[in-house]
Order: C-alpha cells, then structure tokens, then sequence
C-alpha cells in the first residue's frame, strides 16, 4: 500500500486523538457563527450595488444580481475551505481546519459540495442531521461523510 491509502485507512479505522477532536462541535458552531455574521456583511454590502443595477436596468438585470447575491455563501465556503489556510474565517477564528481524511487540502468542487450538502441534509431532516456527531468517534457530520472531508483542531490540538 501507499502512503496516501496507509493514511486513510488509520483515518477511518484507527480511533482519532482526542485533542484533535476536542471541543470541536462547540467550535464548528462558533465558525458558523462567525462565518454567518461575515457572509450577511458581504451580501449586505454587494446588495447596494445590485441594487442600482437593477433599478438602473429597469428590473432587467434584478434577477441575475439577486442570483449572483445568493452565490455569495456558496463562493466564500468553496475559495477559502479549498484555499490554503483550509478553512473560513470562522474556522480559523475557531482554531480549526477542513481537509480530506489523508490530511490533503480539499478541493473546489468538494468544498462547494460541502456546503450545499450541509444546508441540503440540514433542510430536509429539520436539523436532526446534526446528532449523526454524538455517534461518530471524529465528531463527523453527515455532509464531512458524503464529501470524504473531516474538521480537526489546528496545530495538534491547539487553538
């Protein structure tokens, strides 16, 4: 075997280390928190412009600045998860990381998927979705399963 199927075989199978997983559903909440709070800025900010655009255009270009407003979310998760700090700045305020169960940064698509897979599963089961991490030793969620992704506290344990 390689090193890479080594990695993820200890990273399924193996039990994680408690400080990588301390505290973390305490943490992933406050990133959301703060994530949530960044976002509403963002948008708030770019609906101004958009805005003027639609009342310019008469209407015409509404729908498509109301589209690129509702990609916002999506764009923010998917760069910064993806990026090289691997997380939003909510992850890193909170003092961890999204990545792939071998230790890799995840990719675009991935992390996009991440995202609308949260909100999808969140959505269609009225957030029960979320108890799936009182029964999985990494504190994992439904949506981290589906896309291959774990969250792990930054530096060994460290905030």
């Amino acid at each position: 075997m390689n090193d890479n199927s080594t990695t993820l075989m200890a990273a399924t199978i193996l039990p994680p280390d408690p400080a990588e997983i301390a505290g973390l559903r305490r943490r992933r909440i406050l990133a959301h928190l703060v994530d949530a709070a960044i976002v509403i800025l963002i948008g708030a900010v770019l609906a101004i412009p958009a805005t003027l655009l639609g009342v310019l255009s008469f209407g015409l270009l509404a729908g498509p600045m109301a589209l690129l407003l509702a990609l916002v979310p999506l764009l923010y998760h998917a760069f910064l998860v993806s990026g090289d700090k691997r997380g939003t700045f909510g992850h890193r305020f909170a003092g961890i990381k999204v990545e792939m169960l071998d230790g890799r940064a995840a990719n675009f698509i991935q992390a996009g998927a991440h995202w609308i897979l949260f909100y999808v599963t969140v959505a269609f089961t009225w957030g029960l979705v979320l108890v799936w991490s009182f029964f999985n030793p990494r504190k994992r969620l439904l949506h981290d399963v589906l896309t291959g992704l774990t969250v792990r506290r930054r530096n060994g344990g460290g905030a």
